[in-house]
């Protein structure tokens, strides 16, 4: 084991007082506490359960993004090894998520980055291969998995050229710990690139894709016959839909609306809240119908008269794979805030694809907006943009072409990833 720099020693000196806070910590978040309810409860389990696990496969997913991109690779491991599979998460709603869809032969919450705690479950599972995906990477993790000599992997690796990671201050501590990774693979060349000359990294870096493009076009194809679309199809015979939408969405869009729905009679709207909780639910409701005086009708009530109302709130989670089938035009939401949503799953269906300024997170993005299938909006542009989609039929079919060929590219990542994990499997 190589010896740790400074900044990860410091950090595994520290590690331990830090995860004393957690608990303090958990009781303002209800998301943290569930995370760390379930790190005690687990415990036993893990150690009742270990012999059976040696020598397995272990994905670390934190989240539902990053257990979107190794569940298709999983499967396609499940497929063609006998060893099991242990996907490990950190955030309560990828935790729930992967109980609800689950890849792997066990799902635990990984327990808090300490050298102590991570020691005792590389001993426990004994894996053959330690998988990371996307980005999310825990140093105690790393170092006790290269001490006990477990090849460590990352598959569809990111890096933007924004990333906290390369600033002055954190590239150093990343650095030292990506050097400890067996081989890196990534998304793109120019992900490969900000690896190697702008962080330094002297490990293997490898363009093996983005797995998400192929869970994007297996989720959209399933969905295709769903009870959502059978409720929504007839809905308009142009569709706008603002899918993963936040307040910044509305701030854009509510000013337009009457505007877009008045010029363009064959327009409706289905809007996707990020986050549809009663409030929001409300909200919107109450905001379009008062004081916007559209008539509005929520999903779960569609079915009485939702025919005859010009927009659509969905009040229900887990929908939009369905309901970008019923899209003509899709803006995706979050590019006003912390950074665009993913712009791959409305491209799916060959549809323009528009979203806010803020698209250095997803690379993706821009190629849309390079290759015509995506658009930067903001509030001096926005109703000629779509206007000119709605009716400009050639236009616009040229654009959901455009959209769909940055999905299109993206697939084969799967294929690539199991080789490289295959390759490290003793």
């Amino acid at each position: 084991m190589k010896r740790p720099g400074a900044l990860l020693e410091l950090y595994r000196r520290l590690s331990p007082t830090i995860a004393m806070l957690v608990p303090f910590l958990a009781k303002y978040s209800v998301k943290l506490q569930k995370a760390t309810d379930g790190i005690a409860s687990q415990r036993k389990q893990i150690a009742a359960d270990s012999q059976s696990l040696h020598n397995c496969i272990w994905f670390h997913a934190a989240s539902v993004g990053e257990y979107e991109q190794a569940r298709p690779v999983i499967a396609e491991l499940k497929r063609t090894e006998s060893r099991p599979v242990v996907v490990t998460h950190f955030s309560s709603s990828g935790y729930e998520f992967a109980q609800n869809n689950p890849a792997g032969d066990k799902h635990y919450y990984l327990p808090l980055d300490t050298p102590t705690n991570m020691k005792q479950l590389v001993e426990l599972l004994n894996p053959s291969v330690l998988v990371f995906a996307k980005y999310d990477c825990w140093p105690n993790l790393i170092l006790e998995a290269e001490a006990s000599a477990v090849p460590v992997l990352l598959i569809s690796g990111t890096l933007p050229e924004t990333a906290a990671r390369l600033n002055k201050v954190s590239l150093p501590l990343m650095r030292d710990i990506f050097n400890r990774f067996s081989e890196i693979g990534v998304c793109s060349q120019n992900d490969a690139d900000r690896f190697t000359k702008i962080m330094g990294v002297t490990a293997k870096v490898t363009v093996t894709g983005d797995t998400r493009a192929e869970q994007v076009l297996k989720r959209f194809n399933d969905s295709a016959d769903g009870p959502t679309v059978e409720i929504l199809k007839n809905f308009g015979k142009q569709t706008l839909v603002l899918g993963s939408s936040w307040q910044p969405a509305y701030d854009l869009w509510f000013p337009v609306f009457p505007k877009l729905l008045s010029n363009n009679p064959e327009l409706k709207i289905i809007i996707v809240p990020h986050e549809p909780t009663a409030e929001q639910i409300d909200y919107l409701v109450q905001h379009l119908d008062i004081k916007l005086n559209i008539p509005v009708t929520t999903l779960s009530e569609f079915k009485n008269d939702g025919i005859g109302k010009q927009i659509t709130v969905v009040d229900s989670i887990g929908l939009l794979a369905e309901i970008y089938h019923c899209a003509t035009i899709a803006y995706v939401g979050g590019g006003f805030t912390t950074g665009v949503h993913s712009t791959l799953e409305p491209a799916a269906n060959k549809i323009p694809v528009l979203f806010g300024p803020k698209i250095e997170n997803a690379e993706e993005a821009g190629e849309m907006v390079d290759s015509g299938g995506g658009f930067i909006l903001d509030k001096g542009n926005i109703f000629e943009i779509v206007h000119d989609l709605l009716n400009d039929d050639q236009k616009r079919n040229q654009s959901g072409k455009a959209a769909y060929s940055v999905l299109d590219s993206r697939t084969g990542s799967v294929s690539k990833s199991v080789t490289m994990i295959k390759s490290y499997l003793a």
